[in-house]
């Protein structure tokens, strides 16, 4: 499983999501390094199509992707450029400046595809980096 975490230096709430992430990880017994990405400007923010700090990616798909999503007209859809700021998650009717540990289980058990290498045993738990 590649799961990344892409912030920026000055965002203030990208250690909170890498522990949400982490306390996720762990409560789901899911197997995996976390590939810690540090965004420096927008040359980076384009190459990893960067979106705001911070960001978890699981298998390439982004943990709120789907909120930066803007209704134009109809059912058109459009998604806004990479940037290089910070970020903000919209979950259960509140806002976040990190995706909090409940958003980030309720992905995986939408989102991710599991196999069962990516679950760690009751007693092997589980390897972070």
């Amino acid at each position: 499983m590649r799961i990344k975490f892409l912030y920026i230096e000055d965002c203030s709430g990208w250690r909170k999501g890498l522990s949400a992430l982490k306390e996720a990880l762990r409560e789901l017994k899911v197997v995996g390094k976390i590939q810690l990405v540090k965004i420096k400007n927008i040359s980076d923010a384009k190459k990893h199509d960067f979106l705001g700090s911070p960001t978890i990616r699981i298998n390439e798909a982004e943990v709120g992707r789907e909120a930066w999503k803007i209704k134009k007209s109809g059912t058109e859809l459009r998604e806004l450029k990479p940037r290089a700021s910070r970020r903000v998650y919209l979950f259960n009717g509140k806002v976040y400046g990190y995706p909090p540990k409940a958003m980030i289980k309720d992905f995986f058990k939408t989102y991710v595809v599991w196999k069962e290498t990516d679950r760690a045993s009751d007693n092997e738990g589980i390897k972070l980096k």
